[in-house]
């Protein structure tokens, strides 16, 4: 255990893909030559050691393996594990793209644009739109209310929900225009806020144009949204 932990107590990452996949790059055998016992013991211990960190920091292994003996199984079994943690390599670069369009909201953040959401919803329910087209937009603001409850929210949900109130213009101009107005002021406002480099604290909504004498108090059927 101790061997195990010097080779790997230097390892500085916070992501949990990118620890497993370091942990591998230490704890793969050389196995150019032909493979020994030694090698044999070496690929159970390899196997063993992913399977253990992949639990550990909760990613998913999809390999059930029992310990080898032979030469054969050993080559099978290093080949297979090798290959189950390479392909998480592809599971980070997915993750770091869909985090280029994240961003992190605070519970002030959170707070606010719920309070904006519920204030929208009534008028949603109450315009002159067709059921079709009033379902839609419905479905698109209960999205929002639970993706902004997420630990990173995706930028673009905000811009899909007014694109698709805007698709109401034609028929509720009136009624619509106050949503429109509202929503282009949190798009307008997470877009600035997810051009701040790492911020150590998110600064207030109404730096960003959400204010703060705008309603606050959530609808009834809001909270019935929230992601638990």
């Amino acid at each position: 255990m101790a061997e195990l932990l010097d080779q790997i107590a230097d390892i500085d990452a916070d992501d949990p893909i990118e620890i497993v996949l370091e942990i591998e790059k230490r704890m793969r055998p050389d196995i150019s030559g032909n493979i020994s016992t030694t090698h044999i013991a070496l690929i159970n211990k390899y196997y063993a050691a992913m399977k253990h960190a992949c639990e550990v920091f909760g990613i998913p292994f999809n390999l059930g393996l029992q310990p080898v003996n032979d030469a054969g199984h050993a080559l099978h079994m290093f080949q297979l594990t090798k290959f189950e943690i390479e392909t998480k390599q592809i599971d980070l670069l997915k993750q770091r793209m869909e985090n280029k369009a994240t961003i992190e909201l605070d519970d002030t953040w959170r707070a606010k644009i719920h309070a904006y959401v519920a204030h929208i919803r009534p008028i949603i329910e109450k315009a002159p739109i067709s059921q079709g087209l009033r379902d839609s937009i419905l479905e698109k603001l209960n999205g929002l209310a639970k993706e902004i409850d997420r630990s990173r929210t995706r930028v673009r949900v905000f811009g899909d929900l007014l694109i698709e109130v805007c698709g109401a213009m034609g028929t509720a101009a009136k009624e619509m225009k106050p949503v429109v107005a509202l929503l282009e002021k949190i798009v307008g406002a997470v877009v600035r806020l997810h051009g701040v480099e790492h911020p150590l604290a998110l600064p207030p909504p109404e730096e960003f144009g959400l204010d703060a004498s705008e309603p606050v108090a959530p609808h009834p059927s809001e909270t019935d949204t929230r992601e638990a």
